[in-house]
């Protein structure tokens, strides 16, 4: 029996905006096909979340009190995003925060949170 406690996973309003300016570079620059397997992949890699909340490395370029974390989905070389997020445990919920572009400055990060 699994006793693993599951999180519910959140994004959102501003990562959800950020989802789908990545998504309108990924259309641009992509087949119909490949991007709406990017827009899949994207949406789905960070499912892990759920069930190990704290397995994304701690980013540091944050001063908040909550506790940042990020994955990194790299599909192709020109597309490579963080995932940012954070977790509350006490209420088992995962806030994905940010779908980060990496070709952006990490600068304008902390603008987007």
């Amino acid at each position: 029996m699994d006793t693993k406690q599951n999180f519910q996973i959140i994004i959102t309003a501003t990562a959800e905006r950020a989802y789908f300016e990545v998504l309108n570079y990924v259309f641009e620059h992509h087949s119909p096909e490949r991007s709406n397997a990017i827009a899949l992949e994207l949406l789905d890699y960070p499912n892990i979340l759920s069930v190990q909340p704290n397995i994304g490395t701690i980013e540091k370029l944050f001063a908040r009190k909550e506790i940042y974390r990020f994955l990194v989905y790299q599909r192709t070389k020109n597309i490579t995003v963080k995932i940012i997020y954070y977790v509350d445990e006490q209420t088992k919920t995962v806030y994905i925060t940010d779908f980060f572009p990496s070709e952006m400055f990490p600068e304008k990060m902390n603008k987007r949170i």
